[in-house]
């Protein structure tokens, strides 16, 4: 299917790829949609799409699979295993508190050199306090890693 403007034929499912993690619909190799490259492919049953999807989510690097019904609702969607593992360490707890650390000092020195200045250059607070709270919105980004990760229950799906 190339066109994206056809309608699914009833009863059948389409399979389209998308690109991790901002879910752009993409090509099987991974290139943005342009009129003349593959859109998806249609199956008459959703166990041979699913079965094609979850196949090909696996063996396309960074891109994903998903299904779309006769209504051009989301059935499923199936992430490839390189775009997990990436989030996943990308979601380390102890690199989140690595960087709402520096986050952290970085904007308080800022803070603390406007306030030594005397408040003439507010460069110093604008951008320490800024700093500040992305550090704060991190170290609790990382607690929150944490938790789930103690817990057991860090999001490991399989596609």
């Amino acid at each position: 299917m190339k066109n994206v403007g056809v309608k699914i034929p009833s009863g059948e499912f389409l399979v389209y790829h998308f690109t991790s993690p901002d879910s752009v619909r993409c090509d099987p190799g991974g290139k943005p949609l342009d009129g003349t490259n593959e859109a998806g492919r249609l199956f008459h049953s959703l166990e041979n799409a699913r079965a094609y999807a979850s196949e090909k989510a696996n063996s396309l690097g960074l891109v994903g699979t998903g299904i779309y019904d006769d209504q051009w609702r989301i059935i499923a969607q199936f992430a490839s295993q390189e775009s997990l593992r990436r989030e996943t360490k990308r979601r380390q707890p102890g690199r989140l508190l690595l960087w709402s650390t520096a986050l952290l000092f970085v904007g308080a020195i800022l803070l603390w050199w406007e306030i030594r200045s005397g408040w003439t250059a507010i460069v110093g607070f604008l951008i320490g306090s800024r700093l500040l709270l992305s550090g704060t919105l991190k170290m609790g980004e990382a607690i929150r890693a944490a938790h789930l990760t103690r817990k057991g229950t860090i999001d490991h799906r399989e596609p």
